[in-house]
């Protein structure tokens, strides 16, 4: 009941759904039956960062975990996400450089490096960070090779982003972005009536 990873990810498939209050709700829930377990309250400040201006008040939070425990991986990730959407990218990327000795299998933070590379217009060292994320286990997420492929297709490699959108449909089939991703990727390779079928697809799962 306090696996913080378990709450964050029920709670990001009702936000895939569409349900961010419902998501943030779920993760409220589990941490108001035991509100002293800095487990939970590191999963539901995780999930109040899909929420937009949540920003600084997960920062506070997750600096109030690490006084209890200055070795907590969860709170130190949160407090980089934090930082990454207050634009202190550099700060974000020396908090997670430290928590790789605490989590070396841990996709997600070299996920976050990306973006923290990517925001900071450093293609290079965040598609390297993108593709060190996919080759851990479980670092194949849907969201990951979306922005990888975008990577590529930023770089002109569109045979090389479309493989990439085609990971993340095999993941989250109903994936918008990924969908109409793919299309350009194809139009790049002049393979356009594919494009348009991407195109059609997307326009399938979000008709407006």
């Amino acid at each position: 009941p306090e696996h913080t990873a378990t709450v964050v990810a029920l709670a990001r498939l009702r936000a895939r759904g569409g349900d961010i209050p419902g998501a943030v709700a779920l993760a409220r829930s589990y941490l108001q039956r035991k509100p002293d377990s800095l487990r939970l309250r590191n999963a539901y400040d995780r999930v109040r960062l899909l929420q937009r201006g949540q920003a600084s008040d997960v920062a506070k939070a997750a600096t109030q975990v690490l006084r209890k425990d200055e070795k907590n991986a969860d709170a130190m990730i949160n407090l980089a996400v934090a930082n990454i959407e207050m634009g202190r990218q550099e700060l974000a990327l020396a908090i997670l450089e430290n928590v790789k000795p605490l989590q070396p299998q841990n996709p997600e933070i070299w996920v976050l490096q990306a973006l923290a590379h990517d925001r900071m217009g450093e293609d290079r060292r965040a598609r390297a960070a993108l593709e060190q994320a996919i080759g851990l286990p479980g670092g194949g997420s849907a969201e990951a090779h979306n922005n990888l492929g975008l990577l590529y297709h930023e770089a002109g490699d569109f045979k090389g982003a479309e493989d990439q959108f085609r990971k993340a449909l095999l993941r989250w089939p109903d994936m918008l972005a990924a969908h109409v991703n793919l299309a350009n990727s194809l139009k790049g390779q002049q393979r356009f009536g594919e494009a348009q079928q991407a195109l059609k697809r997307a326009m399938v799962i979000v008709p407006n």
